[in-house]
């Protein structure tokens, strides 16, 4: 159905007669026109007054034969043709006008028009109910955390037991391949093929996405939902060479070639014949079985399943000609099989000459590969190439958990916001000095009321948001120089923090509220990094919380500052609340 503005000036059908309520045919003056004289004025179609129309009112161009006496409607109008007079025909066009013929018919707003106005009405009143309990559990979330009172226990994701103390049973990892981001939520307590799972119910974009479970029903009919809402600045891999790919932040490279194909040989003529490393040890050497880490590595088509059983392939090792040994000259009897690890293409070959045994891939019935005996050998390709995966990033956001009854009302029961990073926490930060800035983002929920000329609410909305979070820095003073220590900074900004929340975005609004925190100056705990401070968003002050990650090890005698900072907030406006996460990183 079309929404059309209703012309609200009636439409003359003649330009000598005024318009009344109802306009009827005009008298045919005796001009010449082209009609045949058949003695019967043809009837003017004249146009219906719809000035109580609601203004809202859904008008959808149609045509309705009605009898007199009767009703029609078309839309969210009702026309009725009066009763002992001719039979009518209305017609509304695509821009709301209404013109009809015959008797005398009137238009009011439908009963159509009516039930949706107290449907929308009731989904107002439902909302407003709903937000409300929303705001509670924003509330009861602001307690928690550093500088509040009572200190209570930061529940996080998963959120509380009934007995109010922190569930703990609640993981979650963030992956990143090449086509997308990968974000799995576990509950062990939770863990049977039939119990319920988070499912990704959307993509926000931005890094944001959104995941829910749903509980079955209980005796009364509730039902128990978890949203969580996410945001992380993990990036996809990069491409890097085979032998440069790293397992983690810490620089190990398990995947550095350290296999010699062949000790006899001295292939780059460095005068050493047993250092010309160009294939990878499945195993961590010559004599050690790859680990299940490592095993979910390697594919191969050789390596697939029996029909239906576990099955144990053997493959022939590598070995010498013992009559030509003297000469350097050997007789290669290897298996060898195309197949990726870690999903770099190469080949794999069961040892080299000094490999004493043949090689051994075990095979469950689903094709997982349970075990591998040592003396495996992985050869790259030529250039091969590996994904490097983003170990150093950040997540933030919200958990909450709500429940609808048998009649579709809902309740917002807890609301519980969570920060973290894939970095270590900075811990003692009294050897970092001078200023450093922070640019990033916050996700969480919100209400936001409509308020009355007098200043009382008249509805609330809830949902949740996205916005910027900006923070400075300050450590420990810069000294002058070795003989003045004074520095430049002014005593009562050292080890300390302050920032912005901004840009706020609320689901379902287009254009954002206006909202602003001001994360006032706060102090930093040096000993392990933390910080908190108050929140201002000019309703009662909220609170944040955070902490610094990233290494403040000195490098060449020069102290980094932490490279990010993560935490949470809380802030009240004079039409609406929030609470959520935020996450940012230290500004080049």
């Amino acid at each position: 159905m079309k929404k059309t503005k209703l012309t609200r000036s009636l439409l003359a059908a003649c330009s000598i007669v005024a318009l009344s309520a109802v306009m009827y045919g005009c008298v045919h003056d005796g001009g010449d026109d082209d009609r045949a004289d058949t003695g019967m004025e043809t009837p003017m179609p004249v146009a219906v007054d719809l000035s109580g129309i609601a203004a809202d009112a859904m008008v959808e161009a149609g045509t309705a034969d009605i009898a007199a006496g009767m009703s029609a409607d078309i839309g969210e109008i009702t026309f009725s043709c009066a009763a002992g007079g001719d039979d009518c025909s209305v017609t509304v066009d695509a821009n709301g006008n209404a013109m009809a013929t015959g008797g005398t018919v009137t238009a009011a707003n439908s009963a159509a028009y009516t039930t949706r106005k107290e449907e929308a009405a009731a989904a107002i009143v439902a909302a407003t109910k709903a937000a409300g309990t929303k705001e509670m559990a924003i509330a009861a979330e602001a307690t928690q955390g550093p500088g509040q009172t009572p200190l209570n226990d930061d529940a996080g994701l998963g959120g509380s037991a009934a007995d109010g103390s922190a569930v703990t049973t609640y993981s979650m990892t963030i992956e990143r391949d090449r086509m997308a981001t990968t974000i799995k939520i576990t509950d062990t307590a939770l863990a049977g093929d039939d119990d319920p799972k988070f499912m990704q119910a959307m993509d926000l974009g931005g890094g944001t996405t959104m995941h829910v479970r749903t509980m079955e029903a209980d005796d009364d009919g509730n039902v128990a939902e978890e949203v969580v809402m996410v945001t992380t600045d993990i990036e996809e891999p990069d491409a890097v060479d085979f032998a440069k790919w790293e397992s983690g932040l810490d620089g190990a490279t398990p995947q550095a070639l350290n296999a010699d194909l062949d000790t006899l040989m001295d292939a780059d003529n460095n005068g050493t014949a047993n250092d010309d490393l160009t294939g990878l040890w499945v195993g961590a050497d010559a004599t050690t079985a790859p680990d299940e880490a490592v095993r979910m590595l390697v594919m191969s088509d050789a390596f697939a399943a029996g029909s239906g059983a576990t099955v144990v392939h053997t493959f022939a090792r590598y070995q010498l000609d013992s009559d030509n040994v003297a000469d350097g000259n050997q007789t290669v009897q290897a298996f060898t099989t195309p197949g990726t690890y870690n999903g770099t293409m190469g080949t794999y070959r069961c040892g080299n000459n000094a490999t004493t045994a043949d090689c051994t891939v075990t095979v469950d019935d689903e094709g997982a590969i349970t075990a591998m005996s040592a003396g495996w050998v992985f050869i790259p390709g030529t250039d091969a190439k590996t994904d490097q995966p983003d170990y150093d990033f950040l997540h933030y956001g919200f958990w909450l958990q709500k429940t609808t009854d048998e009649d579709g009302v809902v309740e917002y029961d807890e609301v519980e916001t969570f920060a973290g990073s894939s970095v270590a926490v900075s811990g003692d930060v009294s050897n970092v000095l001078g200023t450093a800035s922070y640019t990033g983002g916050a996700t969480g929920v919100y209400v936001h009321a409509a308020i009355n000329p007098d200043g009382t609410r008249a509805s609330a909305t809830s949902g949740h948001f996205t916005a910027d979070a900006s923070l400075t820095a300050t450590f420990g003073q810069v000294p002058v120089s070795a003989t003045d220590t004074t520095g430049t900074i002014a005593p009562s900004l050292l080890n300390s923090v302050s920032g912005t929340i901004d840009n706020f975005m609320l689901s379902g609004h287009d254009t954002g509220p206006g909202w602003s925190v001001s994360l006032e100056q706060g102090d930093i705990t040096t000993s392990d990094g933390t910080f908190s401070g108050v929140a201002k968003g000019g309703g009662t002050d909220g609170s944040y919380s955070g902490t610094f990650h990233g290494p403040v090890a000195a490098v060449e005698g020069v102290v980094p500052h932490p490279h990010s900072a993560v935490g949470e907030f809380n802030a009240n406006f004079s039409n609406g609340t929030v609470a959520g996460g935020f996450g940012a990183r230290k500004d080049d």
